[in-house]
């Protein structure tokens, strides 16, 4: 019985967690240079964090090697589950990135023009070089409400406007593209259902 609260906000968080060889396949396709910044939207146990820092000392980064903490950013919605994985990253690296413990669709990139709620927000996560990671999935049936509401409105300020039957995943990644610079580099784990569901054109389109 006492797994249950667990499965329970697994379900509701859309929570996926992903193989270590899956998230480093991705981050040393996506990381090309030691200066990279780079940006896990809903980091969970924290496995493409880990192999983001991994590749940026493989590939030579900053020293002393917490200067990388500075490159790295990490958001995750649940906060039991950011303590945990601040925990793994010092056990390993004795440092952290930098980890924001909010829901990934109420922070904003820095825009030319904008609120002053909004400038506080964005100090928080400048545009990356690179977006990694694995979008929470939770199927439409579920995925309802405010933040059904929220994210089909973030999705529109882009000037896409999706259906009801949307899963979580679409307007997250959206969301995501918002954050990466000019020429930056997306690599999420994302669904077959890309490829068939009219609801994810505009995904299909833009890779």
């Amino acid at each position: 019985m006492a797994e249950a609260p667990a499965l329970e906000k697994i379900k509701k968080l859309g929570q996926v967690l992903t193989p270590v060889e899956i998230a480093e396949f991705l981050v040393n396709w996506a990381i090309k240079s030691p200066n990279d910044t780079v940006l896990e939207p809903s980091c969970g146990d924290g496995v493409f964090l880990r192999a983001a820092i991994r590749r940026l000392m493989e590939l030579g980064g900053a020293s002393p090697p917490e200067s990388i903490s500075k490159q790295v950013y990490g958001v995750e919605i649940d906060s039991e589950m950011l303590e945990k994985t601040k925990k793994f990253l010092l056990a390993e690296f004795s440092f952290v990135p930098t980890l924001i413990n909010a829901d990934f669709f109420d922070l904003e990139p820095p825009r030319g023009q904008q609120t002053l709620s909004n400038l506080l927000k964005a100090q928080r996560i400048p545009k990356v070089d690179v977006v990694v990671g694995n979008p929470p999935y939770i199927r439409y049936q579920s995925f309802s409400g405010q933040i059904r509401e929220k994210a089909l409105s973030t999705a529109l300020e882009e000037g896409v406007k999706l259906p009801e039957l949307t899963a979580s995943w679409v307007p997250f990644v959206i969301h995501a593209e918002k954050f990466l610079k000019k020429d930056g580099r997306l690599a999420m784990v994302l669904p077959s259902k890309l490829l068939h569901v009219g609801y994810a054109k505009h995904l299909e389109n833009g890779f």
